[in-house]
């Protein structure tokens, strides 16, 4: 490979090489065989079963590995496993099943075992592209980048008119640094699908790295023009116009970067150092400190996914990472988690809670509720719980239920703020002024924030000319 000029700036530090491998999870079928709004709200066994009988008719591997499929969609790992392995006692040439078996196995990182279940269902059916793209993903997942790329280019042969299936290619030449095999293949990518966002952008990372900022530039453009909701390729339009001496572009790029994905630590780096750099020191302190928050978080995601492959039938290890994901604000992904944690055991009134936070998150008020009503049945001494079952009532206009809530959280733990602050919010919105103010001046007591508060929440507009509710919000000078 021939030798490269690369540019580099000294305050990024962080403009790494992000290779957009898009890898998806394939279905197979049958045919081929802290939240703070106005108020504030509090973060703090269900063993699927494998049916032990079934109709004798039904008793085929290909039913097996059908309810396997069921099992995976619904994130429970185990059962499917099983249920794939009955399937193949059952039908050993089944090869839907050897591949459900490869899924469930790359789902819990068992990457080696999926290799082998992949390999099998190939030796079964050669033809099958599916099952080669998942074997190639398998193989990047344990690292073994030359068969990686062995497969798929075998897959190439079998379908040469997959845009997708070069890009994947590409993505694998990249990861090895072969910039000038990944160039060729991307551009193949393109020649059967143009509007490829991922392609354009990691096209862009080898234009960056052979030095030719303008055209790297021109790729990253248009990435973003597909696709405006391409985080990554902001980022990358930040680097590079950082490198071209560009700052104003490039605090731009960071931000749309930040407004699309705001867990994306590296771009609160870069932006800290581009202010820096503008002498704007107070506003880099500031990424700076929320780039610190992310990557610590981050950290505690990488430690929970450790502790789960160690230990994948507990419970913590789930719950734990859906409480990093959701500090993130990753709630898909934390959602994900802690149900896989109530598939484990469903009577842990702090998984409840913590579902409810999600749903309460996406505004889906009445899921939410379920979920804090689970709660406080599971554990009636839960306060935090009731606190959030009170703030979704009161988004519900149920009023007087947020009220009996609240009161309840409070005779569990009468110095809950944030029951207090609630229970002043509802008085203020009743028009009843020395309630509300008595319940503030008590939540203001047990924690200056609920001052600050209360000076922009509009639930306190009916008080806020009065001279009490203003010596009370001066609490915290």
């Amino acid at each position: 490979m021939k030798e490269r000029f690369v540019l580099t700036v000294k305050f990024i530090s962080i403009s790494l090489i992000i290779i957009n491998i898009n890898c998806s999870n394939y279905a197979y079928t049958q045919s081929n065989a802290n939240i703070f709004i106005g108020r504030e709200i509090i973060l703090e066994k269900d063993n699927a079963k494998i049916p032990s009988t079934l109709a004798g008719d039904l008793q085929t591997g290909a039913y097996f590995a059908k309810l396997g499929f069921q099992y995976s969609k619904q994130g429970d790992y185990e059962a499917a496993r099983q249920l794939f392995q009955m399937a193949i006692r059952l039908q050993p040439n089944l090869t839907v099943a050897h591949a459900g078996l490869g899924f469930v196995f790359l789902q819990q990182n068992a990457f080696k075992k999926a290799i082998v279940a992949y390999q099998q269902a190939i030796q079964i059916n050669p033809d099958s592209i599916q099952v080669y793209k998942d074997l190639g993903l398998a193989y990047i997942k344990y690292e073994q980048y030359d068969a990686a790329i062995q497969t798929y280019r075998r897959v190439i042969q079998l379908s040469p008119n997959s845009a997708d299936l070069y890009r994947a290619l590409g993505s694998t030449y990249m990861m090895l640094g072969g910039f000038d095999e990944a160039k060729v293949v991307y551009q193949e990518a393109l020649k059967l699908e143009p509007n490829m966002a991922e392609v354009h952008d990691n096209l862009g990372t080898i234009y960056k790295y052979d030095g030719q900022l303008s055209e790297a530039n021109r790729e990253y453009q248009m990435a973003t023009k597909i696709d405006p909701d391409f985080a990554e390729a902001y980022f990358h339009i930040g680097v590079i116009q950082v490198l071209m001496g560009k700052l104003n572009k490039a605090i731009e790029a960071y931000q749309t970067c930040i407004r699309l994905k705001p867990q994306y630590s590296n771009a609160w780096y870069n932006l800290a150092q581009v202010y820096f750099r503008q002498g704007q020191s107070e506003k880099g302190k500031e990424e700076l400190k929320l780039f610190r928050q992310l990557r610590a978080i981050d950290r505690e995601i990488e430690e929970y996914q450790k502790v789960i492959g160690n230990h994948p039938h507990e419970v913590t290890g789930y719950y734990r990472l859906g409480l990093a994901y959701t500090r993130k604000n990753m709630l898909d992904e934390a959602m994900q988690q802690f149900q896989r944690a109530l598939r484990i055991n469903s009577n842990i009134a702090a998984i409840h809670n913590s579902m409810g936070l999600i749903f309460f998150k996406k505004h889906k008020l009445e899921k939410a509720t379920e979920y804090f009503q689970t709660a406080v049945a599971l554990n009636p001494q839960f306060a935090q719980a009731h606190v959030n079952l009170g703030r979704t009532y009161s988004f519900l206009q149920n009023l007087d239920g947020a009220l009996d809530q609240y009161f309840i959280a409070i005779k569990i733990k009468p110095k809950l703020g944030a029951a207090h602050y609630n229970i002043a919010c509802i008085y203020s919105l009743r028009d009843q002024k020395m309630l509300a103010i008595e319940s503030l001046k008590r939540a203001v007591g047990l924690n200056k924030k609920f001052a600050r508060m209360a000076r922009t929440d509009g639930d306190f507009l009916n008080i806020s000319n009065s001279e009490e509710f203003q010596d009370t919000i001066k609490s915290d000078n």
